[in-house]
Formats: structure tokens, sequence, C-alpha cells
């Protein structure tokens, strides 16, 4: 066999384990991975959930902590999940690397607080505080969306204790 026959066997079979490897790296994300996701970040709001009740704090101090740093939104939550984590005796979560919330894609988890102040239907005179916390993944495209696109979100209500009157 010549050289040059030689030559474009092995170049034509690594541009075939080439593409093959590109084929596999570039497949569509499973629902698996999505679906994951999302039991990862219901599994985060239970954790903060926790933590509320435990430590006696409200939603609103965990909002009010995000809203006004300095910290990082991810480290402050991941900083509950660890605390929450470390007394309860549970394992650590395998989103849970070195103090970041990671998505199954490598990505932190996008974290942030609202807080609105809102008249009461009931009665006029009496005011109420609400706050949430979201939390979502960038997905698997890994650009943050802002909950649209790719991005992966819980969308079901989660109910975390209010502050006591």
């Amino acid at each position: 066999m010549n050289k040059k026959v030689l030559f474009l066997v092995v170049l034509l079979a690594s541009c075939a384990c080439f593409w093959l490897l590109w084929t596999i790296m570039s497949a569509p994300v499973t629902k698996s991975a999505k679906a994951s996701c999302k039991g990862e970040i219901l599994e985060i709001y239970r954790n903060i959930e926790d933590w509320t009740y435990r430590s006696n704090q409200c939603m609103s101090n965990v909002v009010a902590q995000l809203l006004r740093g300095p910290s990082c939104p991810n480290h402050l939550v991941a900083n509950i999940v660890d605390e929450n984590v470390a007394k309860y005796g549970s394992m650590s979560p395998s989103y849970l690397r070195e103090g970041i919330l990671v998505d199954p894609w490598g990505t932190p988890y996008n974290v942030s607080g609202y807080s609105s102040l809102t008249e009461s239907l009931s009665r006029k005179s009496q005011m109420q505080f609400e706050c949430e916390v979201f939390i979502w993944s960038s997905g698997p495209n890994r650009s943050n969306e802002y909950g649209r696109g790719d991005d992966v979100l819980w969308d079901e209500p989660v109910s975390i204790r209010p502050c006591p009157k």
C-alpha cells in the first residue's frame, strides 16, 4: 500500500471518529436531565423552607438578604442549604459544589429575590408584605435567559413559611 492511500485511510478514520464524538457530545438534552434539574430546584426550595422553620426565620429575611447583598445570591442560598444539610445530617447534595449551587450542566443556578408591599383587599388600612425567592437554571445552552428559552424553573407554587404576624 502506498503512503498516500494509507494517509487517506488514517485521515478518513480520524474524521469519522471526530464526527462520532461530535454527534455524541452535541446530542439533544434528554427530558431526564431537565426533570433532574427541576427536582434539584424543588429540593433547594425545600431546604430554604426547612431552614426558615428550624432557625425561626421568615422568608422576608431571606429575601431582604438577597436584595441587599453584599454576597452573591447563589452563595447565600448555598450557605442555607449547606447549613441545613450539616445540622440535620442528610448527605450533601450533588448540586452543592464548593459553596455554589450548580445545575446538571455545570452552570451556577440563578437566584433572585422579590418583595412588595401591597394593600390588603379585605382591610384598606392593613398592608401586606409579600416576598418570593426565584431559582432557575440557565439550561443546556448555559445562557441565562431569565426563565425563558431553554431555562429550567420550578413552575408550580412552593409554599414557604411567611413571617409571623
